[in-house]
């Protein structure tokens, strides 16, 4: 089923930010339900959506990040769902959600480069910017001064790769304690850095580090 908000306009390939299609009334296909099964699927607090190219599972990452965030760049996310199928189902229950969840957003579809420090380079930049969007917490009173601490090292870029490695966790943690909320871990194109390395013969050092990162990020975090 297709929705509309102000136009009739297609969406064209490649057209992958949630709130962008809102906000210019773009045509698209309403997958919202698919949020009911994430929120309802709480025995599982890992998955994996695996799925062929141009399926729209970034477009599908970003209806869920803008669903569960109150704020995505700086913009609110109180009106997107008001006429789509999430936010009828059940009575309209699932929309007491919307808004209500710290979320942590990343994409490693730009990493993909030739060696080894030219990736690890931009996963640092990655992070920064990962962290950047969650400055906020440096002014946190739930936080103790050496987290905050920890948080400026993060912006100002100067991690080695035990840092990086630990970086997703550590911002889950400090995110709950601030919001003493569960958080949302949303990580979209996990693989190309790992296939980057593949291709350019760098695989086992890239493996290790993203084993590093996801291990620590996805295993054993409450």
């Amino acid at each position: 089923e297709k929705k509309k908000r102000g136009g009739d306009m297609e969406l064209q390939i490649g057209f992958d930010d949630f709130g962008k299609v809102r906000e210019k009334g773009l045509n698209f296909v309403d997958k919202t339900l698919f949020i009911k099964e994430v929120l309802d699927n709480k025995n599982t607090e890992v998955s994996v959506i695996t799925r062929p190219r141009r399926f729209g599972k970034t477009f599908n990452l970003s209806t869920l990040h803008h669903f569960l965030a109150s704020e995505v760049n700086q913009q609110k996310t109180e009106k997107l769902f008001d006429d789509l199928k999430i936010s009828t189902v059940d009575d309209g229950s699932y929309m007491q959600h919307q808004g209500k969840f710290p979320v942590i957003f990343v994409s490693f579809k730009g990493i993909k480069e030739t060696t080894f420090q030219g990736a690890l380079k931009s996963l640092q930049m990655l992070i920064q910017e990962m962290y950047r969007t969650h400055r906020y917490l440096i002014s946190s009173s739930r936080l103790e001064q050496d987290e905050k601490e920890l948080i400026k090292a993060f912006l100002s870029g100067k991690t080695d790769q035990a840092n990086l490695e630990g970086s997703l966790k550590i911002l889950c943690e400090l995110l709950c304690k601030h919001s003493d909320k569960k958080v949302y871990l949303l990580i979209d194109e996990y693989d190309t850095p790992i296939q980057a390395g593949y291709l350019n013969g760098y695989y086992s050092e890239i493996i290790n580090l993203m084993r590093g990162m996801f291990g620590a990020a996805l295993k054993s975090n409450p």
